[in-house]
């Protein structure tokens, strides 16, 4: 018989996490076969139940319109004890299930990416996302195109320091900080938290008041428990961007200014804190509950 080593291993950790709460940590090992399109697909989430059981959800190769889903359900001991194969519509699959990132086989995306050249200022390059999805590694293998590159300038034709960039893939737009910039010189009293959407139109949200002038030593988005099965891409989180003083300022360097944004470009959060010395490495953001 053909053993799927996945569907072996997953069956141990499902099992474990049930025995643990039990006196010791007896943990159960048995094998299972599964179909050989679900061996072409990959394993896309476990669900348990209160009493014990638990179904593990593979997502198959599918059409452009519908995605093909085979449920394995296991009782407390894990026995196998049924299995169903179903398939669902692209978007009623996705709402159901998190595990499910399908989209379309192949997605060619018109985008636009923010950095800073090497006076500083801000310039946006057109750019051309080709995606083709693998269903064995239940993602995305992108290809990006650099296309031509532009100035970013707001109404008044000024254009902008860089202050930091945020995708929201899912809004065809990009979020910016920077620092109005004009006649060779920037005004550090203020940034401006801009939108900018693919096609280049750019929504001047809110301007931040900051004295002097800050750099970005962090920005990533908020991690949770479905970042590891929800790409950013699908379910856009809360932007979590740190600033501190840039050399040459009245601040003082280790006190760091923190922001949390929304994908819709509102400051839910803005304050400092002092970090433990200047130069402090923040790795990730994550909230729990």
């Amino acid at each position: 018989m053909k053993l799927k080593k996945s569907l072996f291993a997953i069956c141990i950790f499902s099992c474990t996490a049930i025995t643990a709460q039990q006196a010791g940590f007896n943990v159960l090992e048995k094998d299972y076969d599964i179909s050989r399109k679900a061996k072409k697909g990959y394993l896309g989430g476990i669900e348990g139940k209160d009493n014990g059981t638990f179904d593990m959800i593979y997502f198959l190769p599918s059409s452009k319109k519908k995605v093909k889903i085979e449920t394995y359900s296991f009782d407390k001991e894990a026995n196998l004890v049924n299995t169903v194969k179903d398939e669902w519509e692209i978007e009623k699959a996705r709402k159901r299930y998190k595990g499910l990132t399908y989209k379309g086989d192949l997605l060619i995306n018109k985008a636009i990416s923010v950095s800073s050249n090497m006076m500083g200022k801000m310039v946006y390059k057109n750019r051309e996302v080709t995606a083709k999805y693998n269903w064995l590694a239940g993602g995305y293998v992108k290809k990006v195109k650099m296309l031509d590159k532009q100035k970013l300038v707001n109404e008044n034709g000024d254009e902008y320091l860089f202050g930091g960039a945020y995708e929201v893939e899912k809004d065809s737009a990009i979020l910016v900080i920077g620092y109005p910039y004009s006649k060779e010189k920037a005004d550090f009293s203020k940034m401006d938290l801009l939108k900018v959407n693919n096609d280049g139109k750019i929504t001047n949200l809110e301007s931040i008041n900051t004295t002097y002038q800050l750099r970005p030593v962090f920005s990533k988005p908020l991690l949770d428990d479905d970042s590891k099965n929800i790409e950013n891409d699908d379910l856009p989180r809360d932007w979590i961007h740190i600033m501190s003083p840039a050399k040459g300022t009245a601040g003082t360097p280790n006190e760091m200014t923190y922001f949390r944004i929304s994908p819709e470009g509102k400051i839910k959060e803005n304050f400092k804190f002092v970090a433990p010395t200047a130069g402090y490495r923040i790795i990730n953001a994550y909230e729990k509950n």
